[in-house]
């Protein structure tokens, strides 16, 4: 990579996630008219040789996809555009490459789970833009995205289950209770383990907070299916949602 381009891909990206100016908001809106466009067409040249990326091109893509994900806030205006669109296609392809996720590793040493991980964390902010939504469901990507709920990754499992809170539909969810219950079942067990991680003193407070926050929105999001709140009933479940919501309300006092 040259001085140039390591420049334009690593250290703008680096500059702009981390400035927080008086101009913030128009900084962000320029970055996604001028500077999406070219990070998709970026990733679109490469896409094709995906199985033989090496470290520095996986800490570009990584460092683009979080640019983007800082972002997550002024998507409405461009959410039909084609650059953002082009950009989901692209995570899609990322999340469903096996030479990647086959490579992930539970303690992200590997720049495969950095990868990765910022591919879902990206496609989470994505889903919380209605007419981005649209687009993903229609990409078909639940069977892609049942699968890294299986990895060994927590941060990975728990957007991927954010992410299958939004996609999935009534019909999805009748059509595999077994498949509802286990999603239920890994949501409720990795809410139980952060409560309980909370409830110790940690540095890694901030980042347990986000993981509950997280957790709690992909519930509310599948409570609304009646399959759900039957499982919800099966697996002895309310009270411990009840119990943790208190105990996370209070401490939010």
């Amino acid at each position: 990579m040259t001085t140039k381009q390591n420049f334009f891909l690593i250290q703008c990206s680096s500059f702009f996630i981390n400035y927080h100016g008086i101009e913030t908001s128009k900084t962000i809106e320029q970055f996604l008219d001028t500077m999406v466009p070219r990070y998709a067409a970026v990733l679109d040249k490469h896409i094709e040789s995906i199985k033989e990326w090496n470290s520095p091109m996986i800490h570009i893509v990584h460092h683009l996809l979080l640019t983007v994900a800082h972002a997550k806030n002024y998507y409405a205006p461009y959410a039909n555009g084609q650059p953002l669109r082009w950009l989901i296609d692209i995570i899609v392809r990322i999340i469903s490459e096996p030479a990647l996720v086959k490579k992930v590793d539970y303690k992200a040493r590997k720049f495969e789970t950095i990868l990765i991980n910022a591919a879902v964390y990206t496609l989470t902010a994505f889903v919380h833009e209605p007419d981005l939504l649209v687009y993903i469901k229609k990409l078909k990507i639940i069977s892609i995205v049942r699968s890294l709920i299986l990895l060994s990754y927590e941060p990975i499992v728990i957007h991927a289950c954010v992410i299958l809170a939004y996609t999935l539909d009534e019909e999805d969810i009748k059509a595999s209770e077994k498949e509802s219950g286990r999603l239920l079942s890994n949501l409720l067990n990795l809410l139980r383990k952060n409560m309980r991680a909370l409830a110790k003193k940690s540095k890694n407070e901030e980042a347990i907070e986000s993981n509950i926050t997280l957790l709690v929105e992909a519930l509310q999001s599948l409570v609304q299916h009646d399959q759900i709140k039957v499982e919800i009933l099966k697996q002895n479940a309310l009270y411990l949602l009840i119990d943790n919501y208190q105990t996370f309300n209070d401490r939010s006092k």
